[in-house]
């Protein structure tokens, strides 16, 4: 065995900080993000990143390289909201633009094939990490998530407009392929094996000029930090029906695998209610969010009712709004902190067996 094959089947660290490690084993390296926020990303962390894509380039025997959240919360979450708030002139946004792209760009011009694996929402720089990969592969799910522009962004990558599903962006042609979680570590190892026997850079980067046009735009404020997106609870929920907000509440916590109990205001509106989160499942089972399958599961985890009762049981009782979830006192069952409800006086709520 020479030399560069035993160093290629051995198991190595090249690169380990708190929050950024390089493991490399058999030919492929695996970066593994683990920022606060979800990887949210400043220049300060980007650093980080470009130590750990020198790392890589200095080892001649990384055939593949992955790129990977090391967090369950997702790939990318966008920018630090805290310091891009405080890129108050325009000198301040010019270095920003310009040190993110010069990082980002170290990441493009590595020799070996890169890889990105997109796993929950990647937004913002998330999306200027990825487009600087040769590949890019999604897990799809609830909180598959993918777009907004970048001023980081090196290559003539372009994601479709706004911020679109993991699916929607595949069949746009943004990322290379996308699967459920069930498959995802056997379709990476996959398509890392396939990169391994015919290795192939597909990197196109953007010219001078339109690096600087991207540098400019941020510059004077028309490229901005991405829209943040919306938090669920990860416990069982109840809500009272309202607004469509509360049907959003409920489907996202049930997409998520938690119980959601939708508290009627009437028998006549009690066959709406489930006439409304049915058209929500059914618009994530369209956008590729979830599967058919999942979709049932789902279905069932809502529960329609007039009877409060049922939310004296749950942790949370909430009222519904997509982007700033609020709690509400609710009569006759006041919300508790430790996982409990308790009856507080106020009028009976009907069932609907009454």
């Amino acid at each position: 065995m020479t030399g560069r094959t035993a160093f290629r089947t051995m198991h190595a660290m090249l690169y380990a900080s708190e929050s950024v490690s390089v493991a490399f084993a058999d030919g492929v390296a695996t970066l593994s993000m683990r920022f606060p926020g979800a990887n949210a990303l400043d220049l300060t962390r980007l650093r980080e990143l470009g130590r750990a894509f020198d790392a890589v380039a200095n080892c001649p025997h990384v055939e593949v390289l992955v790129v990977r959240s090391g967090l369950p919360a997702g790939f990318c979450a966008g920018f630090d909201p805290a310091i891009v708030g405080h890129l108050e002139t325009i000198a301040d946004r010019e270095v920003f633009a310009a040190g993110g792209q010069r990082i980002v760009g170290r990441l493009a011009a590595l020799p070996c094939v890169t890889v990105a694996f997109l796993d929950g929402p990647c937004v913002g720089p998330g999306v200027a990490l990825a487009a600087a990969c040769d590949f890019r592969y999604a897990v799809t799910g609830p909180d598959a998530w993918f777009g907004e522009p970048c001023c980081w962004d090196v290559t003539r990558f372009a994601p479709p407009g706004g911020i679109v599903t993991a699916r929607e962006a595949c069949r746009a042609g943004a990322i290379d392929d996308a699967f459920s979680a069930r498959r995802a570590n056997v379709e990476l190892h996959l398509h890392i094996d396939r990169h391994q026997r015919r290795p192939r850079k597909s990197v196109r980067l953007a010219t001078p000029t339109e690096l600087a046009d991207r540098r400019r735009a941020f510059r004077d404020g028309r490229l901005t930090r991405p829209t943040e997106l919306p938090v669920w609870p990860a416990v069982d929920v109840g809500v009272v029906a309202g607004d469509d907000g509360c049907f959003t509440t409920a489907v996202e916590v049930a997409l998520r695998g938690r119980r959601a109990v939708v508290l009627a205001t009437s028998d006549a509106a009690l066959s709406l209610d489930e006439v409304a989160t049915g058209r929500l499942i059914a618009e994530a089972v369209r956008r590729g969010r979830v599967t058919p399958l999942e979709a049932g599961q789902a279905t069932d985890r809502v529960v329609h009712t007039l009877d409060g009762a049922l939310l004296a049981r749950l942790p949370r009782i909430l009222t519904a709004q997509p982007a700033a979830l609020r709690f509400l006192k609710l009569s006759p069952w006041a919300t508790v902190t430790d996982g409990s409800a308790a009856p507080v006086a106020g009028p009976r709520v009907r069932s609907r067996a009454s």
